[in-house]
Parts: C-alpha cells; sequence; structure tokens
C-alpha cells in the first residue's frame, strides 16, 4: 500500500521509490520529519511481493572489467526484464493518474526504477525531474537513449556505511536539488551517491556513471 502525507491542495507531488525490500512506511517515517509539509508527498509501493521493483537474477561468474560484468559480480542482474518494464508501466500509470506536477525520486532499487521511467518513452511532461540516492544499477539496454536532460552529481564522503542513511546532511542535499527542480525549466537529474557504500561500491558507481556518461554525454 502506498503512504502519502502533506498538503493535498500543493501544486506538486513529489513521488519517492523505495529501495529493494523496504516498505513505504519505513520511508514515511522518517520523510515526515524532514521534509516541507506544505507539499503533498507519496511513497508508492513496489510492483511485486516482498517489497521489490523487480527481482534479481542467481549469482553469476562476473568481473569488474566492465560495466555489464560488473553488474553480475554484484548481483544486480535482472532476473526477468519483463518485471521492469512491469514497474515502469506501473510507475507511468501512477503519474497519468496525478493530475498536477510530479518531481520523482528514488533510492536504490527504486531509483533505478525510477531512472528507468524518467529515460523510457512513457515519461510524462508532467514529472519535472528526478532524485536519485545510491542508485543500484542501470540496464543500458532498456533506456530510450534519446531522452536527454541535465545532470548533476553529489559524492557524499562521510564515513561508515550510507547507502541507507538518510541524515541531515542528505536531506539538506536533497532539498536544495528539490528546490532547484521545481524552480527551473530545464528537466534535471540529480545524482546522490555515498562513497562510502557496502551494497553498491564506489568503485562500481565510479564505472556506472562513466557508462552514463558515454550514453548521455554529461
Amino acid at each position: 500500500m502506498s503512504e502519502c502525507f502533506g498538503n493535498q491542495n500543493s501544486e506538486i507531488v513529489f513521488l519517492f521509490l523505495p529501495g529493494w525490500t523496504t516498505p513505504p512506511v519505513s520511508i514515511l517515517n522518517f520523510l515526515t520529519h524532514n521534509v516541507n509539509k506544505n507539499k503533498y508527498w507519496c511513497i508508492l509501493n513496489q510492483t511485486f511481493k516482498g517489497n521489490q521493483w523487480f527481482r534479481y537474477g542467481a549469482v553469476e561468474e562476473g568481473s569488474e572489467k566492465n560495466y555489464n560484468s560488473f553488474i553480475s559480480h554484484i548481483n544486480l542482474n535482472l532476473k526477468n526484464s519483463n518485471e521492469l518494464t512491469e514497474s515502469i508501466n506501473y510507475i507511468s500509470e501512477t503519474i497519468d493518474n496525478i493530475n498536477k506536477k510530479v518531481v520523482l525520486l528514488g533510492t536504490s532499487q527504486g531509483a533505478t526504477a525510477a531512472f528507468h521511467y524518467f529515460h523510457s518513452s512513457f515519461c510524462s511532461e508532467k514529472v519535472m525531474g528526478l532524485w536519485v540516492h545510491n542508485m543500484a544499477g542501470f540496464y543500458p539496454e532498456y533506456l530510450n537513449t534519446s531522452k536527454k536532460y541535465m545532470y548533476n552529481v553529489y559524492t557524499d564522503t562521510k564515513l561508515n556505511d550510507r547507502h541507507s542513511t538518510f541524515d541531515d546532511d542528505t536531506f539538506d542535499q536533497m532539498n536544495r536539488c528539490l528546490n532547484i527542480i521545481t524552480k527551473n525549466r530545464s528537466k534535471r537529474v540529480f545524482f546522490y551517491n555515498s562513497k562510502n557504500d557496502n551494497v553498491i561500491p564506489n568503485r562500481f558507481k565510479k564505472m556506472m556513471m562513466n557508462e552514463l556518461f558515454k550514453i548521455y554525454n554529461f
């Protein structure tokens, strides 16, 4: 079940996609104390049981020599690409039913799903921009490469595992980005990448960003 809070009369809906296995209520618990309640916020329930946007495949032999091999090496490989497509369609249908401007946010696997929707032929003109937190990779063959925006990358260098951490620094940076998105006409994508991340290692993130640079030239 999706969780919503804030001002229903707001002109903008902030739609947040949780990470892998994270129930929306967990996101609700820390968002409510750290964002502008004069805006309307919804945390979208994942497509599949177990709070997943899609399932990961079996662990495969891989290496760090290139991006596609690295994905298998850290077990971010898709089990069934149709599940990613189904999630993109689900996000699309949800946004189509919102009669307001939308800002999209996501963390981890939710960031991956949000990124793929934003770079798909289904992406609605009402979506103003995207903020992604420690994105769990992407799948180049399922991107619409004609969808290009303005891209900004922020690197969080704080110590200890930061994969699922949302602290004051995270919210300060997120809220600044959301303010820029809502005040600019140009659509933007903001990446929040934690250097210390035990789930999505920094060396993978560097390769991921290099791969995205080759595709979108940012």
